[in-house]
């Protein structure tokens, strides 16, 4: 079977209604209904993945990370869907989509090793397969009330209920050391996936050492720093280095240490959007915020604003999530510090990659970025699908009861 075979499935009209059953606390469903938010992300799942689909040999290394990210979030769905009382036609196209996105990524391989050998090598077990993380539904905060569950939810404008979370304020204290050490911090990652070279020899995989631990769980740190901190705990994991790592570690769990990062992690994307949206250049962050804390199960992520601003991303026509202007992103930037020195609370690191200074705005992400065809960014658009992806696995698992309950 072809990619293009694959894809002319997945060109079926969009189901004029979808079946949509809630179950909140053992509560009985609603009526089946239509929920628009659910056809949303379906609909932007589909477009983000046709424009890869049509040009996976310019994807680099860090895009089809993205991709393998919500490759694992969509199996996921698949499987949710099969074990819940979905309709068949929403099944359907769900396993359409998982078969273009799993020839998409597979394809994209032999391009990618050919276009930076050595760079392939050393990260290569973080792109060979899906992410199927660990799922563990739970709340980094707690919502005001003890009544969680009526604070969990919220009428769409059809009637079917979807996640929407106000969180109250529990302390997690936001750090202020963004300046990730790019060479260290690819030392670690490369001894915990077997690509690290020490005396002309190839360590293998799972080597930790007490810097490199040192230095992932060092505090007071921000934004791609303490993403990259949080990552490198999901990649021991993804390589099946947990036993190892938490041996080392004495019984240290790996999931208090991703609760401990998410906690932080989601204080900081209430700030970024705080004013109901995400300043352009703060968007890659706020996706690689939800995109590695989502899938772990911290449901605050997937609050419905949170989806709605998102959706409004991506090119509608192309798919993708283009670069803005630099000169957009400089006078938000600088508005940014202006406001930061007037108030009074400028931080103590006064370093300019503090404030995402001019080389910030297209300094490397989680790894490196590549702009592809139309201005369209390869890493962030494959951030920006996994989150999709993740949205979508989260909306299958909570609109629809599982058959086995």
């Amino acid at each position: 079977m072809n990619i293009d075979e694959v894809r002319s499935w997945t060109k079926l009209p969009m189901l004029a209604v979808l079946s949509v059953i809630f179950v909140v606390a053992g509560v009985g469903g609603v009526p089946p209904t239509e929920n628009a938010l659910l056809v949303q992300v379906l609909d932007a799942v589909q477009r983000t993945l046709n424009f890869f689909a049509e040009d996976y040999s310019a994807i680099n290394v860090d895009g089809l990370f993205g991709l393998r990210l919500g490759q694992g979030q969509m199996r996921e769905a698949v499987r949710e869907c099969r074990v819940r009382t979905c309709d068949a036609p929403l099944l359907r196209r769900l396993t359409d989509i998982e078969a273009l996105l799993n020839n998409a990524s597979d394809s994209a391989l032999p391009y990618l090793e050919a276009e930076d050998p050595a760079y392939f090598t050393r990260f290569h077990a973080t792109i060979d397969q899906p992410y199927v993380l660990p799922y563990q539904g739970e709340l980094v905060e707690a919502a005001f009330d003890t009544g969680v569950e009526e604070d969990l939810i919220e009428k769409s404008n059809t009637g079917a209920k979807v996640d929407h979370i106000e969180m109250g304020d529990t302390g997690a204290i936001v750090g202020t050391n963004e300046n990730y050490n790019e060479e260290a911090g690819d030392a670690c990652y490369a001894r915990m996936l077997g690509s690290y070279q020490e005396n002309e020899k190839t360590l293998p995989r799972c080597n930790i050492t007490t810097n490199c631990w040192k230095y992932m769980t060092q505090d007071d740190t921000a934004a791609y720093f303490i993403t990259h901190q949080l990552l490198y705990f999901i990649m021991t994991e993804h390589v099946g280095c947990k036993g190892q790592l938490e041996a080392f570690t004495q019984g240290r769990k790996i999931r208090e240490l991703q609760h401990k990062f998410c906690r932080k992690i989601y204080q900081e994307s209430k700030q970024l959007s705080s004013t109901g949206k995400v300043k352009n250049y703060r968007r890659d962050l706020f996706l690689e915020q939800t995109v590695l804390c989502g899938p772990l199960g911290f449901e605050n992520f997937y609050r419905s604003d949170w989806i709605r601003m998102v959706l409004s991303w991506p090119d509608k026509r192309l798919g993708c999530f283009r670069q803005h202007s630099v000169d957009d992103d400089l006078k938000a930037l600088m508005g940014d510090l202006a406001a930061t020195v007037q108030s009074g609370h400028q931080r103590r690191n006064t370093h300019p990659s503090s404030y995402e200074t001019t080389k910030d705005v297209t300094m490397r992400r989680l790894l490196r970025e590549k702009q592809m065809k139309d201005g369209c960014l390869s890493h962030t658009s494959g951030l920006g699908f996994g989150v999709l992806c993740s949205y979508l696995r989260f909306l299958v698992r909570h609109l629809y009861t599982s058959s086995h309950m």
